[in-house]
């Protein structure tokens, strides 16, 4: 039994975007789907991403040997763009992620 495009895309966004990697988890997800429905579960797995500030990279295994983790890599890589923006915007994240795990720190420490 299979589930439809939309109740696929919504299980990735509750079960995966919305809490378990927001939570500290990682995933990669391998999907092979036919060649006539890859645009549309592309786009529609990409919007979600993007929803939620996760990025989508697309390794085709016709030009990536998939085999090898390091082939993936540097697809992966080379999607990836970090322009200045970005690693502003990166590193002022870490910034506030860091400071609330002070405060977290602090309020979990007992009165003497």
């Amino acid at each position: 039994m299979g589930i439809s495009q939309k109740e696929w895309v919504e299980l990735l966004k509750e079960e995966y975007f919305s809490d378990f990697i927001r939570s500290g988890g990682s995933a990669i997800r391998i999907v092979t789907i036919p060649e006539s429905d890859s645009d549309s579960i592309i786009e529609a797995v990409d919007g979600a991403a993007s929803e939620k500030q996760f990025l989508v990279a697309r390794v085709n295994s016709a030009d990536v040997r998939v085999d090898k983790i390091e082939m993936i890599f540097h697809e992966v890589a080379k999607q990836v763009e970090l322009g200045a923006r970005n690693v502003e915007s990166t590193i002022s994240e870490l910034r506030k992620f860091a400071e609330s795990l002070r405060g977290e720190a602090a309020d979990q420490k007992e009165p003497a």
